[in-house]
């Protein structure tokens, strides 16, 4: 009676640690990385840059993005910074294209750290939806 109960547990166990094996891989994001994203189908095709990469106390993992392309009302824009915790990141990238040398624009991020600002948590695509509405909402 005992090695069936034992037997469940060690196939609940082993499932467990594969679940745990799948989880995103893990990408070293540096300054000047260019990379394609999961995107909704309603965007135009974009790209975003990875501006610079920190670990803040009590958050974590932060990579600051730029998004070359977003719908807003009126036509497209590029959002110039959005912070994002490295875990989403990492589930929202797709292909690396290409390491741009030029120099980023740190402007966003120098407003956003004297702001004290928070950090996406949701994927590029979400955070882009985000800021489409804030920016409708203005207007």
């Amino acid at each position: 009676m005992r090695r069936p109960f034992t037997t469940l547990i060690s196939l609940l166990v082993a499932g467990l640690t594969m679940a745990a094996d799948t989880n995103p891989q893990k990408h070293d994001f540096i300054p000047g990385q260019v990379w394609t994203f999961h995107l909704d189908p309603s965007e135009p095709p974009a790209t975003l840059t990875v501006l610079k990469v920190e670990t803040i106390e009590k958050i974590g993992g932060v990579v600051h993005i730029a998004v070359s392309a977003v719908r807003v009302p009126g036509g497209v824009t590029r959002i110039g910074h959005l912070p994002m915790s490295r875990a989403a990141l990492d589930t929202s990238v797709l292909e690396l294209v290409t390491i741009d040398s030029a120099t980023a624009d740190l402007g966003g991020y120098e407003q956003w750290k004297r702001a004290k600002g928070g950090v996406f948590t949701t994927s590029v695509s979400d955070a882009m939806n985000f800021v489409r509405q804030t920016i409708e909402r203005q207007r």
